[in-house]
């Protein structure tokens, strides 16, 4: 009976037993699926299909789709096949359950599609985008869907899963910035590509920080893909907008030693955090405050006390790591802001800086020593009370000799 209705069909189908605990061994194929693979019928008799053989097999159907065969549903997906002349293709399988008149399984009937085309169309596709210098994603504005590898290069992520592990929405990476667009400017129940839409184009800028904490802008293109999924398109215009980030720059260091300042900190440690914790790091805080301070403005004068000050955030700079963020926080107290493993590694990190700094000859006033208190950061706790842990460090650090580092 299901010989005449395989014959019937234009598309590959081959029928095998039902039982799958022994493999559902195959009992017929017709001419579809025969010229599709190039065996002959007496070839597969009794053989199992790879997608109904165990869990050791490469390519498995896998328990769950056993189980919803069992129990009598019909189950879709894709897998690799080979040709008997070992030629790999692509095909989307239907299995169904073929009943009795008691309704019990006697077989499975597995319609086969070869859409090798169609994967190799996606290949393309997925390169040619991939080969693209702009950022494409597609979302709904909510859940990234889909990225090219560009947006992981920038960010510094392997893949969407990882991407995903970490954010829900890439718009979760567009910096609070008045002068260009951002969740700041979304009210609540909207979504921000909506609001994106209604924009001009010249106002369609967003900026990013880049994996290595470099601020990057980009002009958004939005067009539709399917319902309520959007192709975005980030195209890099830094040079474009160059000097409106180099004025950013500017307002955000300290104009005496170069060093990033307050406003800095309090602009970006939500950005900096996340990336830290993104990185499965901590979070750290530092305070760093020059011992006897102003004994050398007494002393030497305040034009003296600036280059010591200048100095020391050379020094500083020059033996800390390329991730860490040095800040001046007022008059010769500094912060520093700094990714680690452990508090055990954050310990060994200041004091290198520490014994760096004491070890150095300051032009004129020779030795100087700093001492340093620092802690990490608590997941979700307000930054004021981390700031505070690492003061009450610096004090204790201050109070018991000065030159040490503390770490609270």
């Amino acid at each position: 009976m299901y010989k005449e209705f395989v014959e019937q069909s234009s598309n590959p189908i081959l029928i095998t037993e039902a039982d799958l605990s022994k493999g559902a061994k195959m009992v017929y194929a017709n001419k579809a699926f025969l010229d599709m693979s190039g065996y002959e019928i007496s070839e597969l008799i009794g053989q199992t299909p790879k997608m109904f053989q165990g869990k050791d097999s490469n390519k498995s159907i896998g328990k769950t789709i056993k189980d919803d065969l069992i129990l009598g549903k019909s189950v879709s997906f894709e897998t690799v096949n080979y040709k008997k002349d070992s030629t790999k293709y692509h095909v989307k399988v239907n299995i169904f359950p073929i009943k009795d008149e008691k309704g019990i399984i006697n077989y499975y009937g597995a319609v086969q599609e070869d859409i090798s085309s169609k994967i190799e169309s996606i290949d393309y596709l997925q390169r040619f985008i991939d080969h693209q210098d702009n950022i494409i994603v597609l979302t709904d504005g909510k859940k990234l869907n889909y990225a090219n590898k560009r947006l992981y290069e920038f960010l510094g992520y392997f893949d969407l899963e990882e991407f995903n592990s970490h954010h829900r929405c890439i718009c979760e990476k567009f910096i609070e910035d008045d002068r260009f667009f951002s969740l700041a400017k979304v009210p609540k129940d909207k979504n921000w590509i909506d609001i994106v839409k209604e924009l001009p184009h010249s106002e369609r800028i967003v900026t990013m920080l880049r994996y290595d904490f470099n601020i990057h802008a980009f002009s958004v293109t939005v067009n539709s893909f399917d319902e309520n999924i959007y192709i975005i398109t980030l195209t890099n215009i830094s040079q474009t907008v160059l000097k409106q980030i180099n004025l950013h720059k500017k307002t955000i260091h300290d104009k005496l030693t170069g060093a990033f300042n307050r406003e800095y900190f309090e602009q970006n440690y939500s950005s900096l955090i996340e990336e830290y914790l993104s990185k499965e790091m901590y979070f750290a805080l530092a305070i760093f405050d020059i011992d006897h301070f102003k004994s050398v403005n007494d002393n030497f004068g305040h034009d003296v006390g600036d280059s010591v000050l200048i100095e020391m955030v050379e020094v500083v700079n020059r033996y800390s790591r390329d991730n860490d963020y040095f800040i001046r926080w007022g008059g010769e107290e500094f912060i520093m802001a700094l990714g680690v493993k452990t508090s055990r590694s954050l310990d060994s990190v200041l004091n290198h800086i520490r014994t760096s700094i004491e070890k150095f000859d300051f032009k004129s006033v020779g030795k100087i020593t700093c001492s340093i208190g620092a802690t990490l950061y608590k997941d979700e706790e307000d930054i004021e009370n981390t700031i505070k842990r690492a003061d009450d460090a610096l004090y204790y650090s201050k109070r018991t000799g000065r030159n040490k580092v503390t770490v609270n």
